[in-house]
């Protein structure tokens, strides 16, 4: 079978059980996502079909299922074990699909607990230590979690800068929340990434399809998103923040450290009067937007190769270039040696 007539034959027998319009679209586009994944994964269309089950059944477990969503905290608890902190050096967590919730903890232990809708769909649910590694590893059955299953791995984890943390999530969201630790690295194929009141060493997330979201996190950041957006409040590092995006927006306010952005399509905004910082913004296709303020410090080196440069703010204008489609200029707030460079190949660029 292959992913069109799939995906046919599954809305044809999910309104033989009256399922309205706006589920089966929803329902729809789960599957869209699996087949997405699966092919950049090598697999084939039966391959995949085969993997998601026969429509006719789908519809059926669909029927047994249909139920207001509850609270899934109420539900089972697959791995319910603490872990003593000493000797352990580094965390590792994969999931294939869910919501992984990391916090702090209370105590000096390290708290994994995994809570599920229904647990006749998790097909692997393993937290061992190896060494100084605890490695925790959750495989959840695709048939299943597409219809009101909730699936969620909570990791409560004390602060410690010896502490690393590595995870990947292929379909879902990872929330870090109030942690001090030495390294954080959280990947999500597609889904979201979000990080709260984080001091690490470093803060790496990278998002195939999705967004990062990042807010009072003091670290040397990088971030990576190939279709999305990227948001960024009161980011600190002593290094720098490092940021790439392919399609999408990005949106940062109150930036203190370095700062490095690759855009490819799409709108660039940096929200920050206190901004005295070395930058460098480069965006192929989308405006550029710095709002300043009476306490921004530094040079600002704007380019556009088509469109125009738009210097809202009194400054010291020290060269100002205009061709046909083409336009530069440099420009000086009253104080501050960081330079500023934004330049976009295809808009405006504008200084407010």
């Amino acid at each position: 079978m292959k992913k069109q007539e799939f995906l046919d034959l599954t809305r044809y027998y999910l309104k033989t059980k009256d399922v309205n319009e706006e589920e089966i679209s929803e329902i729809l586009e789960d599957f869209e996502e699996h087949f997405q994944i699966g092919l950049e994964e090598g697999r084939t269309e039966k391959e995949i079909c085969e993997s998601l089950g026969d429509p006719k059944e789908i519809a059926k477990n669909f029927e047994s299922n249909r139920k207001p969503e509850v609270l899934y905290y109420n539900k089972s608890e697959i791995i319910k074990k603490n872990f003593e902190i000493e000797n352990i050096k580094t965390i590792t967590y994969e999931l294939n699909i869910g919501s992984v919730e990391i916090y702090p903890s209370k105590d000096e232990k390290i708290h994994v607990d995994l809570l599920v809708d229904n647990e006749d769909y998790i097909n692997e649910a393993s937290a061992k230590v190896d060494g100084d590694l605890i490695n925790i590893k959750v495989d959840v059955d695709l048939k299943g979690m597409i219809f009101y299953q909730k699936c969620v791995l909570k990791l409560l984890v004390p602060e410690s800068k010896d502490i690393s943390l590595i995870g990947k999530v292929t379909t879902g969201s990872t929330d870090i929340r109030d942690l001090t630790l030495h390294h954080i690295s959280s990947v999500v194929k597609t889904g979201e990434i979000k990080g709260i009141n984080v001091v690490a060493d470093t803060f790496l997330a990278d998002v195939k399809t999705g967004s990062i979201k990042m807010k009072n996190i003091k670290s040397n950041i990088r971030s990576t998103v190939k279709a999305g957006e990227i948001e960024g409040e009161n980011l600190s590092s002593q290094d720098i923040i490092d940021l790439k995006l392919n399609a999408g927006d990005i949106k940062l306010k109150s930036i203190y450290g370095n700062l490095n952005v690759e855009l490819k399509i799409g709108d660039f905004i940096l929200d920050d009067s206190y901004f005295k910082y070395d930058a460098d913004i480069i965006v192929k296709t989308g405006g550029i937007k710095y709002i300043s303020g009476n306490n921004s410090e530094g040079l600002i080196e704007a380019e556009t190769k088509v469109g125009s440069v738009k210097i809202k703010r009194p400054m010291n204008i020290l060269n100002r270039e205009k061709t046909f489609t083409s336009e530069s200029v440099k420009a000086k707030f009253p104080k501050g040696s960081n330079v500023i460079k934004l330049q976009t190949k295809l808009g405006d660029v504008v200084v407010k």
